[in-house]
């Protein structure tokens, strides 16, 4: 960082995932005005882990810090929501957390505690609880559960774009498939990025800039090689596939309906929730599944395929073990895969 930031520093965001897009929003909100946000995706569906997130968010968290943080999130989000059954932003539909064991149990009645102490609204609640919210689940070997009703869905791709279009509003510049290839580097600090088209890599140029700040997400590594850094992160995959229609969400208004509470097994490392008339079922407790940098598609490559640089093809002998305990936890979908 070349100096301190004031509301005339030129400020460049690389990348307009959530993260980015985010940072453009609060700081045209504090003043800033020159603020440009490149991606090398197109806007705002720009293809990293943003554009196909599951979309919970959580608000419990022992870091009172982060537990705000999610609450302010979710606060804003409901200012910027146009609401409507075909546009939501986000929807309160709350969340669950499954205890089969009294290890599990007494885990969600610690998280109950930090719940009560940062204001986030939550409560025990027993295996016929459960069942109410969630009639297809089976509560059969169920101990309790931890229910948190504020909690939230969110529609990634469009909390990308409403904080975006804001930013915009308050005078933030965005460019898509615009790839930043380089740092620019004067006596110490840098002072821009080099730039180039990310379909056709044409057109280098630079773009100058007092503070320039790194959201790249799962593309993070690289931009620490620039600065001869290893970044320590490390991109890591985890399987995501969907039951076909369902009777239970025969009611379902389109194919991003979601009106039931988003349930976490965290026993099994799975999280499932409706996804219109489908169940959408997530595992992350597989065996880690590193993805390099140069596993990640271009920008061209994704436009020319129409597949996501951040989605690969599911490696079932890692998902399976999921699918078969989400027929135990939710017999309705039962045979019901669809990929």
């Amino acid at each position: 960082m070349a100096h301190a930031y004031t509301s005339s520093s030129k400020i460049l965001i690389i990348g307009s995932g959530v993260v980015g897009a985010a940072i453009a929003d609060e700081l045209t909100q504090r003043g800033a005005r020159d603020v440009t946000v490149v991606d090398q995706g197109p806007l705002y569906e720009t293809g990293g882990s943003s554009s196909h997130a599951p979309g919970f968010v959580f608000q419990i968290n022992p870091s009172k810090a982060m537990s705000e943080l999610a609450q302010r999130t979710l606060n804003k989000l409901d200012e910027l929501d146009p609401g409507g059954e075909d546009n939501w932003l986000l929807k309160r539909v709350g969340g669950i957390e499954l205890a089969y064991t009294d290890d599990q149990m007494r885990e969600l009645k610690r998280r109950h505690g930090f719940a009560q102490a940062w204001g986030v609204a939550s409560e025990l609640i027993s295996a016929d609880g459960v069942r109410q919210l969630w009639p297809g689940v089976d509560v059969a070997d169920l101990i309790g559960a931890l229910h948190t009703p504020t909690d939230a869905v969110v529609h990634s791709v469009r909390a990308v774009t409403a904080q975006a279009e804001r930013a915009i509003e308050h005078g933030a510049v965005f460019h898509g498939h615009t790839q930043v290839v380089d740092l620019v580097v004067e006596d110490g600090a840098v002072t821009g990025v080099q730039v180039v088209d990310a379909l056709t890599g044409d057109h280098q140029r630079t773009i100058a800039a007092d503070i320039i700040v790194a959201a790249g997400g799962i593309w993070g590594p690289t931009i620490g090689k620039w600065l001869g850094k290893n970044m320590p992160m490390q991109p890591i995959e985890h399987g995501f596939g969907f039951s076909h229609p369902l009777e239970e969400f025969r009611d379902a208004a389109n194919d991003e309906s979601c009106n039931f509470p988003m349930i976490r097994h965290q026993g099994a490392g799975v999280y499932f929730r409706q996804q219109g008339k489908s169940l959408a079922i997530g595992a992350y407790e597989h065996k880690p599944l590193e993805v390099r940098q140069d596993q990640l598609g271009s920008a061209a490559e994704a436009h020319a395929s129409g597949v996501q640089p951040s989605v690969h093809e599911l490696t079932w002998e890692d998902y399976e073990p999921t699918w078969q305990e989400i027929q135990r936890v939710f017999p309705p979908g039962s045979g019901s895969w669809l990929g």
